[in-house]
């Protein structure tokens, strides 16, 4: 399997530091929407719920985020980039980092 960089970004009221946040929002951008890529993020998708189980995570392809502006719109937060080789070290390594 091919390496991929996806960005994992966060968004919503736990990002934009409202006390009363029930759930913690992400955003995964991944590469396209073939099916290597797709599976590369439905992967990490699946290591966030693991680690998060109040998490609501949507997956876009770069084509896709540039057609609707999520990120601008929803003002997310890039938190990092997750390497596909190794996205359970790297994320666990990242919310670490992030306090998360």
């Amino acid at each position: 399997m091919d390496e991929e960089i996806l960005r994992l970004y966060g968004f919503g009221s736990f990002f934009n530091f409202k006390i009363t946040s029930t759930d913690i929002d992400f955003l995964i951008i991944h590469a396209d929407i073939t099916r290597s890529s797709c599976e590369k993020a439905i992967v990490l998708k699946n290591n966030i719920l693991k680690l998060m189980c109040n998490a609501d995570v949507t997956m876009l392809s770069n084509k896709e985020e540039c057609e609707i502006d999520f990120i601008l719109k929803s003002k997310a937060i890039l938190l990092g980039p997750i390497n596909s080789s190794n996205i359970e070290k790297e994320l666990r390594f990242l919310f670490e980092s992030l306090g998360i």
